[in-house]
C-alpha cells in the first residue's frame, strides 16, 4: 500500500490544534533540518527552515509556529495562507537524502485529529496515520529496507 519508503514527513496537530511537522526515518542518519514552503518561483518559495537538535531515535516533531525541543526556526514564523498548498520535507545538511515531502493546507490540517498524521500514499492520496503506524511504514523490514 505504501511502497518503499525510509524516510517519511507529515504533519499533525497537538491536542490545542496547533500545527506540528513530524519526520521518521530508518538508518543512522536523522535529518538536520526541515522546510516548509510552496510552489512559485524556480525552486519554490520558502516560508520556514528549522534546524535539528541532535536527534535520537527515529522520529521528532516541532511546532511550527513555536518550535521547541531544540528545534530552531531560521526568521521569523511563517504566517501561512489558507488557499495555499504547502509541503514540509526533512533534509540532511550534505544533501545526502532528505525525508519524503508531505502536501498540506490550512484546511485539510484542520481535519487532522491530534495524535494522527498527515500524508499521502504512493498515489498521493491524503491519508491519516497514528504515528504507531508511521513507525511501522519507515522501520518494518516487511514495508522497507533500513540501510
Amino acid at each position: 500500500m505504501f511502497g518503499d519508503r525510509q524516510r517519511a514527513g507529515g504533519v499533525s496537530v497537538d491536542p490545542q490544534g496547533h500545527l506540528l511537522v513530524v519526520l521518521a526515518w530508518c538508518g543512522p542518519t536523522p535529518p538536520d533540518g526541515a522546510t516548509i514552503y510552496h510552489d512559485g518561483g524556480t525552486d519554490g518559495i520558502e516560508e520556514a527552515s528549522y534546524d535539528a537538535p541532535r536527534l535520537t531515535g527515529r522520529s521528532t516533531s516541532f511546532r511550527v509556529d513555536d518550535p521547541a525541543g531544540g528545534w530552531k526556526l531560521q526568521g521569523k514564523p511563517p504566517r501561512l495562507q489558507k488557499n495555499i498548498t504547502y509541503s514540509v520535507y526533512g533534509w540532511t545538511r550534505d544533501n545526502g537524502y532528505s525525508v519524503a515531502s508531505a502536501e498540506f493546507r490550512l484546511s485539510t490540517a484542520a481535519r487532522i485529529k491530534p495524535g494522527k498524521v498527515l500524508l499521502q500514499d504512493e498515489n498521493e492520496h491524503d491519508m491519516q496515520v497514528t504515528r504507531r503506524q508511521l513507525h511501522r511504514m519507515t522501520h518494518d523490514r516487511t514495508w522497507v529496507s533500513c540501510g
